[in-house]
């Protein structure tokens, strides 16, 4: 017999080489989409769990100490900071090497200058303080207030430096504390110096602005060299040799306008703050190891100075290294002095960042934060050496832990190191301790479920070698009587087989690479903003590289070669007539063999068939049970042919279990999409945008503060006016309230014009609890001046007090937060914005999302409130909703929902044809039950039931299985369980009950006739 002849054997069976051809075709199909689906998948958590990464900075900062001081009756106080010593090399050493750790960055900090760009103003500052130095004629002053301070008036006055408005018609105040004894020492402008100082004398001075009022002091305390008169002198006076102190601060503020803090750091992500979603990359990219001349610059800038990512700055850089500071910045080179800029670097802007606290939380941590004027740049490009002596604060040094998976390793080993060092850790993972479980579980369940899918299609493979070689081994066996070599019988045998295998494998593969690759981009596509699907071919080397497609279909190959020539190495060593004859039968190993009734086929001799009674089966006395006997027949058919049980039995536990974790995978990454934490913050939001966030259904754990400066029982106090939602939280260092009677903090939750104020307010103004204090804001009081500029003195004060709010101090606070103890706190409904004349910036508010599902809602909100309050009141308002980590998990759940049918089909479709496959096999078998006078409905029952009860088993076992292991996740998904494992078993009783119907549809005589 030729491979023509044998090619022939495949038209004989048409239904048999149909089946075979799908099994193979759908265990490809099955291969190769789940192949193509984990890639996809894996690569999108890999990539939602590169998103978090650990990052940890040495502490050796202590709680400030406050001093107070009482001098003339007034209430003074000092905040002093400390710090603790710092590790040593070889400590931090051993804490660099600790496991997990990718990067150790110590950032450093110098000047620069970016052409002639000036440095940029925090707008959320509430205190900007500012140098000036001028000149004008004294004429006078205005009665000092009880804070021990007077207002100098000045006239024709000529601005050296700052950015001071003088008009010509009107005096120019500037503020003079005027208290004999301070703090550091006497002051050298009590109020005797400004009694004697002649009207119309020609001053030079030199003080700070502080919110836009002018204070007579240095460095915050009043200097001799504030004032100086100049009466007599020549106008080139400040080029003499008296004057060069004066000089160098005139063009030292002038460096100060276009001074920018250059931070050189190795990366970027090490930097505490950025991990902690203080600071994030709004556009680009950030600084990574490895990059050179490049930076990264505030989004205020590029908006400032017409900008963009991808355009190049030349900066300048200085040879003074400054302590961090996201209070001062380079601005200490006012205290420090200014650098020399010894290089100059062309570099492209390859991102901007976006701060997301305000200039407060700023100031409250200094050594940990940035302002808005610094500029990232790789630490290669640091123009000088740095000092052997070299002093690193705590916010300068930092390791980073890019692997999320090391996290927990790395914390565990770090905590008893930091302790034994003395000094403290600031550590973020960036949320990865409340997604790790779901990461870890959808990880697991992902593993294993391609694992059994891969094992589900190499057993259906095994199952198609198994039938096929095994149903023509009667074949095999007439050719080898006939006289032809095992070699050629064997190859002509399979020939068949491997022509089929030819056709279905690279179809099967193929629909499943196109099929797979499809969904995949339909769902990619969907979460885009572009609207036309990428090309196959693009989308199929995305999806699973060329190498992998190769080799997983020559692992087919090769598995598939393996198995045929397995089982054509047994039937050669099988002797021909052994082959040929099955009469005898062994029920079990040493039992002895029992007596059938045996029907020899006159087409393939040896193949035997028992009846579905056995001889002496039935005890005399016993009524025939078909049921029972049916039954019987059916359970040692499958004990016998135990080959193809088991294969037939493995298939359906491993196909089902591929099944039941591919539905855990998707509800652990479902469960990962609703555990995550979706956080915002607003900058400047308007004040009844903030009443409207904080009781919208959208958002929960609402928190928001903002400030303005007031007025106090209409003096000019400027002091900070706080409104928040929650006191507690705002104060959040150690403090203590005393109440007024009948009163405590929830009153400020309520309505009515109530307030806290700090002790050191309380002090200055001489408030008990239960006073009452008129407060009206300062850009109030600046529109009333506006208004009646034209009028008399007394018509502004009297408009000011006519609108003045009266507040009852229900509380007085101690506490060694200055800006408190110096401050007034209210709550949210307490009439602030009456206060302030109308609705104001709210500095800073935060939140998290209720639901995930609603993100686009939520950020549809925040444009419409931000539109709202940009319109007149809030024009730097700004918000951010840190969701891109939420975002990946959502491309890996629409992922896994996309392609759930694509692996449930697959199962189904291999144990639909699995089963079939089987049952055509047994062709042979029906027909002689048939002859045997068994019913066609009873053949088909015992067909179909042989194949049914396996299955049913298999399920029975991988649900227990699942519930076992997985008890929480499978309780919560039984539904979709329930409904996966009843489609696999419809599917594969539908497989074979076509299959048993198609063998028994001849007539009993046609049966007989083997086309083999």
């Amino acid at each position: 017999m030729g491979k023509t002849t044998a090619l022939k054997t495949l038209f004989r069976s048409p239904a048999k080489t149909v089946l075979t051809f799908f099994l193979i075709a759908a265990a490809s199909f099955a291969l190769f989409s789940r192949v193509t689906d984990y890639a996809v998948t894996r690569r999108e958590a890999a990539k939602a769990e590169s998103f978090y990464s650990g990052v940890a900075a040495l502490d050796n900062s202590a709680p400030p100490m406050s001093v107070s001081y009482d001098i003339d009756g007034i209430e003074w106080s000092s905040t002093y900071s400390v710090l603790q010593q710092w590790p040593d090399d070889e400590q931090i050493e051993e804490f660099i090497s600790l496991p997990g750790v990718t990067l150790a960055d110590t950032r450093y900090m110098t000047a620069g200058r970016i052409g002639n760009y000036k440095r940029l103003i925090d707008e959320t500052e509430m205190y900007k303080i500012e140098d000036y130095i001028l000149e004008g004629n004294y004429s006078g002053y205005e009665e000092p207030d009880d804070t021990g301070r007077i207002t100098l008036l000045f006239n024709d006055v000529t601005v050296h430096a700052g950015d001071v408005e003088a008009a010509d018609d009107k005096p120019l105040k500037i503020r003079a504390i005027v208290t004999e004894n301070l703090p550091d020492g006497k002051n050298p402008y009590p109020m005797a110096f400004f009694e004697k100082l002649k009207i119309g004398s020609r001053c030079l001075i030199m003080g700070e602005s502080i919110s836009g009022e002018l204070v007579l002091q240095i460095n915050g305390q009043p200097r001799e060299e504030a004032l100086r008169v100049v009466d007599g002198l020549g106008d080139n006076y400040l080029e003499t040799e008296d004057f060069v102190f004066y000089k160098e601060q005139i063009e030292l503020y002038y460096d100060k306008l276009h001074v920018y803090d250059i931070v050189y750091t190795s990366d970027m992500r090490s930097i505490p703050r950025f991990n902690e979603r203080n600071m994030f990359i709004s556009e680009g990219r950030p600084l990574t190891d490895g990059d050179t001349d490049v930076c990264v610059v505030n989004e205020a800038f590029l908006e400032a100075y017409g900008l963009a990512v991808g355009d190049r700055i030349s900066i300048e850089l200085g040879d003074t290294l400054y302590p961090q500071s996201g209070q001062a910045g380079a601005m200490l080179i006012k205290y420090l002095g200014r650098p020399n800029y010894v290089n100059t670097k062309e570099l492209e802007i390859i991102g901007a960042y976006r701060l997301m606290d305000t200039y407060s939380a700023r100031c409250s941590e200094s050594n940990w934060s940035y302002t808005p004027s610094t500029v990232f740049v790789p630490s290669s490009l640091l123009p000088v050496e740095v000092p052997q002596d070299y002093s690193v604060f705590c916010g300068e040094f930092s390791v980073l832990i890019e692997n999320a998976h090391d996290i927990e390793s790395f914390r565990d080993a770090a905590e008893p190191l930091v302790a034994k060092m003395g000094v403290g850790m600031r550590f973020s993972d960036g949320g990865w301790s409340s997604m790790k479980d779901s990461f870890e579980t959808g990880q697991v369940v992902s593993i294993l479920s391609i694992i059994l899918y891969v094992a589900g299609a190499a057993i259906a493979l095994l199952l198609a070698v198994y039938l096929y070689i095994g149903g023509n081994k009667t074949s095999y066996a007439i050719m080898r009587t006939l006289g032809v070599s095992g070699k050629t019988a064997g190859h002509l045998t399979a020939f068949p087989f491997t022509v089929l295998s030819v056709f279905a494998m690279p179809v099967g593969g193929i629909a499943g690479l196109i099929y797979a690759s499809y969904k995949t981009t339909q769902t990619l596509v969907g979460m885009s903003d572009s609207s036309a699907p990428e090309g196959y071919i693009f989308v199929l080397n995305a999806a699973l590289p060329g190498g992998v497609i190769i080799l997983c279909m020559v692992l087919e190959v090769v598995f598939v070669s393996s198995v045929t020539a397995f089982f054509l190495w047994k039937m050669k060593k099988t002797p021909p007539l052994e082959l040929l004859q099955e009469g005898e039968q062994r029920t079990g190993k040493g039992r002895k063999t029992k007596s059938v009734i045996v029907v020899q086929s006159p087409v393939s001799a040896g193949f035997n068939v028992e009846m579905i009674t056995d001889a002496g089966d039935v005890p005399a006395g016993r009524k025939y049970s078909a049921l029972s006997q049916t039954a019987a027949y059916i359970f040692r058919q499958l004990r016998r042919g135990i080959g193809k049980t088991a294969v037939s039995f493995i298939m359906a536990v491993v196909l089902v279990a591929g099944i039941g974790m591919f539905v855990l995978a998707r509800l652990a990454y479902q469960d990962a999409f609703r555990e995550i934490e979706v956080k915002g913050k607003a900058l400047q939001f308007a004040s009844f945008s903030i009443d409207n966030l904080s009781t919208s259904d959208l958002i929960q754990d609402f928190y928001c503060y903002g400030n303005f400066s007031v007025r106090t029982n209409n003096i000019e106090s400027h002091t900070p006016m706080i409104v928040t939602n929650d006191v507690e939280r705002y104060l959040a260092e150690d403090y203590n309230i005393t109440y007024a009677e009948g009163y405590d903090l929830s009153v400020l939750d309520k309505t009515g014009q109530v307030c806290l104020v700090g002790q050191t307010f309380a002090d200055m103004f001489g408030i008990q609890p239960g006073d009452e204090i008129g407060l009206l804001s300062d850009s109030m009081y600046y529109v009333l001046e506006q208004l009646c500029k034209d009028k008399d003195t007394n018509m502004i004060e009297e408009e000011a007090l006519r609108n003045t709010v009266m507040y009852k101090v229900v509380g007085i606070i101690t506490s060694g937060d200055e800006n408190v103890s110096s401050g007034i706190v209210t709550g949210m409904n307490t009439g602030a914005e009456d206060v302030y004349g109308q609705p104001f910036p709210f500095g800073y508010s935060e939140f998290t999302l209720t639901d995930n599902e609603k993100l686009v809602e939520l950020k549809s909100m925040m444009d419409e409130e931000q539109k709202e309050s940009q319109k007149e009141y809030a024009p730097m308002a700004s918000f951010h909703i840190d969701s891109e980590s939420l975002k990946n998990i959502i491309r890996i759940r629409d992922l896994l929902v996309a392609l759930f049918p694509v692996a449930v089909a697959a199962a189904i479709i291999i144990g639909m044809f699995g089963s079939g496959m089987v049952i055509i096999q047994s062709a042979q078998e029906s027909a002689f039950l048939r002859v045997l006078g068994v019913t066609k409905k009873r053949v088909r029952f015992i067909l179909v039931f042989r194949q049914i009860i396996l299955c049913a088993i298999g399920i029975c076992i991988v649900a227990g299985g699942l519930y076992l292991f997985f008890p929480e996740m499978s309780a919560r998904s039984s539904r979709t369980l329930a409904a996966c494992l009843g489609l696999y078993f419809a599917g594969s009783l539908f497989g074979a009950a076509v299959a048993a119907v198609h063998v028994t549809r001849h007539r009993v005589l046609e049966l007989l006739q083997v086309k083999e």
